[in-house]
């Protein structure tokens, strides 16, 4: 959706209120124009805010995006397309998104706001992340992991029997799985430090967490990250 130039520039100035609504899984949703960029939040979390999603776009900043050739994406938790509009600026390739929402009324936020300006194919698929993909067939060069309800990821997202199902989906041994955790208190950085030492590493043997921007980002594979 297209904002009059003047609101965006006020927007730079005083964040500006756009709409509110509500669902079964989240008490509050807001839309909010921000920096010239839509946020979606919930009560306690940004779910979305465009490029400037500032943890993954510090991180994809330092990834190599040269194995994806197959052009396939799972995003699991879509929000307001954040991960592909960060992707889009980051690799020429013409990318196909499949993006899984439980929560219906930010599928519908999504389509309002932002599906318009996503450059590449993209499929919606209301569904439960954990079941999506228990029952999922295809595969995917890139598997991204974005769930919370509020702040919270949903605990069956937390656990091996996940991962092993995660890894199904992968195309090859050069496919990348990315997970968004919190750190954004010292209790929340060393429960996403525990659950990466003791159950995300030991499923992918190569993995790294980078801590950036109050969250813990766990990438499966450290040799898609370049060298600073």
């Amino acid at each position: 959706m297209k904002f009059p130039f003047w609101k965006k520039l006020a927007s730079y100035f005083t964040d500006i209120y756009i709409e509110s609504s509500s669902s079964e899984l989240n008490d509050e949703l807001h839309i909010i124009l921000s920096k010239g960029r839509l946020q979606l939040c919930s009560a306690n979390a940004i779910y979305s805010y465009g490029d400037l999603y500032k943890n993954f776009s510090l991180l994809f900043d330092r990834l190599d995006f040269s194995f994806l050739k197959q052009t396939k994406v799972l995003i699991l938790g879509f929000g307001l397309g954040s991960i592909p509009i960060l992707l889009e600026k980051k690799t020429d390739t013409d990318l196909l998104y499949v993006g899984i929402e439980k929560d219906e009324e930010v599928i519908y936020l999504a389509n309002k706001y932002i599906i318009d300006e996503i450059k590449g194919a993209v499929q919606m698929v209301s569904a439960d992340a954990n079941a999506f993909v228990q029952s999922c067939l295809d595969q995917y060069e890139l598997v991204i992991i974005d769930v919370f309800i509020d702040d919270v990821i949903p605990v069956e997202l937390l656990t091996s029997a996940f991962l092993e199902k995660i890894k199904n989906l992968l195309i090859s041994e050069n496919s990348l799985v990315i997970m968004n955790t919190l750190a954004n208190d010292e209790q929340s950085l060393k429960n996403s430090r525990a659950y990466f030492n003791n159950i995300f590493k030991k499923n992918f043997p190569k993995s790294e967490a980078l801590t950036l921007h109050k969250n813990l980002m766990l990438i499966s594979n450290s040799q898609n990250l370049l060298n600073y």
